[in-house]
């Protein structure tokens, strides 16, 4: 029984671990990436996409 509880806590420590892990790298990813493609987008679109990255939100919508 006790064997079952330890396994039991020790893969949810492991699944908050691995969770955190993929957030922190999927918002540097982003944070990265982004820019990058924002850059290109405004080259390739001009003042059309300027307007349109005025009026919506980048990654939450009707939030940021």
């Amino acid at each position: 029984m006790y064997l079952g509880i330890g396994w039991a806590v020790q893969s949810w420590v492991a699944a908050a671990i691995i969770t955190l892990l993929t957030a922190i790298l999927a918002a540097t990813f982003s944070g990265y990436r982004i820019p990058k493609e924002e850059k290109a987008l405004v080259s390739e679109f001009g003042e059309r996409y300027i307007t349109y990255s005025r009026r919506v939100k980048r990654l939450i919508p009707f939030i940021f």
